[in-house]
C-alpha cells in the first residue's frame, strides 16, 4: 500500500441523509472540503440530480450517492458495503432528512389545530422523522461498528422539547422530534463505544426553514463540524444546540 492509499484509506467516511440540498447538502460539501475525508455517501432521493452531479464532478469517487426513498429510508441497504470499498466502515452517520408536514395533504393536518389533525398525515411524518433514521441506523450500525470512534447525530429541534414546549404548533413535526430524542438516548444506552448526539441546529433558512432565519446551511454547517473536534464534542446522549450548549429534553 503507498502512502497516498494508506491515507485515503484512514480517511474518515460519513453518511448524511438529506444530501441533496440545505442543511444536509452544506454538510456534506463542508467534510468533502476537508482533506482528511475519504468519502461521503450522499443519501439522496434521486442522484441524477445536478447538484450530485455537481458534487461528482467536483469530488469524484469521493461523493458517492445512495439512493434514499421518500420515507427517509435507504432504498437497497445491502448496496452499502460496495459503495464503501475497503475497509467497509462508516465514522459518522447524520440522519439529516426531515419533514414537518405530509406534502399530499393541507398544512392543518399535519400543523393542527388538533381537530384539524389527519392521523395519516402525522404518521407520514413521523415515518420519516423517526423511522426513517432508524432504519438508517439499522443499516449502518455493522459499518460504525468498525470504526475507532463512531459518532452518530440525529437532527433534532427545540420543538421536540417537552420542557420547552409553550405553544401548540406544529404537532407531527414536534411529536416526532421529542419521539426521534428518545431513539437517540436509547441508542446511546445501547452503544457505549459510540457517541450518539442530538443536535439541534436552530432556525436555519432551507426549503423547510423558510426565508428570515439567522443562519445560512454553511453556517450551521460549519458549526457541527467544528462540535464534532474530539476536544469540542459533547458526551454521548446529549441533546445540544449549534453550539454544543445543552437543550432540556
Amino acid at each position: 500500500m503507498t502512502a497516498s492509499t494508506a491515507e485515503a484509506a484512514s480517511g474518515d467516511v460519513v453518511l448524511i441523509t438529506g444530501a441533496g440540498r440545505g442543511l444536509g447538502l452544506a454538510l456534506a460539501e463542508e467534510w468533502l472540503a476537508r482533506p482528511s475525508t475519504r468519502t461521503v455517501l450522499l443519501g439522496v432521493r434521486d442522484p441524477r440530480t445536478t447538484t450530485v452531479r455537481e458534487l461528482r464532478a467536483r469530488h469524484g469517487d469521493r461523493a458517492v450517492p445512495v439512493p434514499m426513498d421518500d420515507t427517509a429510508r435507504l432504498r437497497r441497504p445491502g448496496d452499502l458495503a460496495s459503495l464503501l470499498g475497503e475497509p467497509a466502515r462508516i465514522d459518522v452517520l447524520v440522519n439529516c432528512a426531515g419533514a414537518n408536514q405530509d406534502p399530499a395533504l393541507p398544512g392543518e393536518a399535519s400543523k393542527g389545530p388538533a381537530p384539524l389533525l389527519d392521523p395519516d398525515a402525522v404518521r407520514a411524518v413521523h415515518d420519516v422523522n423517526v423511522l426513517g433514521p432508524l432504519t438508517v441506523v439499522q443499516a449502518c450500525l455493522p459499518y460504525l461498528r468498525r470504526s475507532p470512534d463512531a459518532v452518530v447525530v440525529n437532527i433534532g429541534s427545540a420543538r421536540g422539547s417537552l420542557r420547552a414546549c409553550r405553544d401548540a404548533r406544529s404537532y407531527a413535526y414536534a411529536m416526532s422530534k421529542a419521539a426521534l430524542h428518545m431513539l437517540t438516548r436509547k441508542l446511546a444506552c445501547e452503544l457505549p463505544d459510540m457517541t450518539v448526539l442530538v443536535w439541534s441546529p436552530g432556525w436555519v433558512a432551507t426549503d423547510m426553514g423558510g426565508v428570515g432565519a439567522p443562519a445560512t446551511p454553511r453556517e450551521a454547517a460549519r458549526s457541527l463540524l467544528a462540535l464534532l473536534a474530539p476536544e469540542q464534542r459533547p458526551a454521548s446522549g446529549q441533546f445540544v444546540d449549534r453550539d454544543g450548549a445543552r437543550i432540556p429534553w
